[in-house]
């Protein structure tokens, strides 16, 4: 029986516990890195475009949520309905950029949050709602973020503009129908689903409620065409809607990095020191450039990790390296086993130190 399955937690602490225990029972010496190290480029590679939509429910209030989303899932496109007052002031993002659109209350307002590596352009603002062409390959495509108040029908006019467009128009639009998994209709699901009719347009939706409140799905995007798109509901935030995860089949092109990584646990201890990163400095100066910070750092561990040079003529470097070969062919000695208990004792006091 795996240890971490008497573990009493979600799936998520289940698995971080899991790799806790495998980095804490596993080691390695400076040989068997040695052994395996090889010198690594990063490849140019086309990476699909993905994007999350998120009722935020007032962004002053859920600014944690936007950073260990973007943290954890790395979307190219973030997109925020209900962002609230803060529509007037959005926090500064590392890499990316903010294109918003008040709304018609304090409540409402829409913003879009892009990586720096996409091109684009606005091409229509009105209240609670904004318009992009996004420059990909193989062409161009629209892509918007709506907020509809419960109060408002559904704006059939506006989606009429851009039935003949490749558009993908994303938001809470506080539809419900049983046709995208709603357990009933309302006055705005109903006249959705007669515009879709009516268009030929689809719907990008999840197979989960997005509101905490009930089992509707709100959260959900309209375009002409919803072939090879997926969304999928993150079981995060604080808001009373869950984050939408967005997988599309478009390119974004080539050279575009983005990396997962668990900064989501080490988020509160280090945020509050973490300062900008503005390049290594060699005697060259300081060097920004992506690829060649890649190229250095390389070259510099592939220089740490070679063999060692030496002159065959003197006594003492011969001997040094008998023994340095010798010392490389030792056994790696296992690391002493650790306990459930102080496993699950640490963990507990981890919880404790950040609830």
């Amino acid at each position: 029986m795996n240890v971490c399955d008497l573990f009493i937690g979600t799936n998520s602490e289940r698995r971080q516990l899991s790799k806790i225990i495998e980095e804490w029972n596993t080691k390695s010496s400076i040989s068997s890195i040695s052994k395996e190290w090889r010198k690594k480029r990063p490849n140019a590679s086309t990476e699909n475009l993905s994007i999350i939509l998120y009722n935020c429910e007032c962004l002053s209030t859920h600014i944690a949520d936007l950073d260990i989303l973007l943290s954890v899932y790395t979307p190219q496109i973030f997109i925020l309905t209900g962002v609230g007052s803060s529509i007037k002031n959005l926090p500064k993002m590392t890499s990316y950029y903010w294109i918003s659109q008040e709304g018609t209350n304090s409540f409402g307002g829409v913003a879009m949050l892009i990586h720096n590596t996409l091109k684009t352009k606005i091409t229509m603002q009105q209240s609670d709602f904004l318009l992009i062409e996004l420059d990909i390959l193989p062409k161009p495509i629209f892509v918007g973020a709506i907020y509809v108040p419960p109060s408002k029908p559904f704006p059939q006019s506006l989606l009429d503009k851009f039935i003949n467009k490749p558009f993908y128009i994303f938001g809470d639009c506080n539809a419900k129908h049983t046709d995208w998994l709603c357990r009933q209709n309302n006055a705005s699901g109903s006249q959705l689903k007669n515009w879709l009719e009516s268009t030929g347009c689809e719907m990008i939706y999840p197979t989960k409620p997005t509101s905490k409140r009930s089992t509707a799905v709100i959260d959900f995007g309209i375009t002409h065409n919803a072939y090879g798109w997926k969304a999928d509901v993150i079981q995060e935030g604080t808001s009373d809607h869950y984050p939408v995860l967005i997988k599309t089949p478009v390119s974004t092109g080539e050279n575009n990095y983005f990396r997962n990584n668990i900064w989501k646990y080490v988020h509160p201890t280090f945020h509050p020191y973490a300062s900008t990163f503005k390049g290594i400095t060699t005697d060259m100066g300081i060097i920004k450039d992506h690829q060649l910070i890649a190229d250095t750092l390389a070259n510099f561990y592939e220089k740490h990790f070679e063999n060692p040079s030496f002159d065959i003529g003197r006594i003492a470097h011969v001997e040094a390296i008998k023994n340095y070969e010798k010392i490389s062919q030792l056994p790696i000695d296992p690391m002493t086993k650790i306990t459930l208990e102080e496993v699950e004792k640490n963990w507990k006091r981890a919880q404790k130190r950040n609830p």
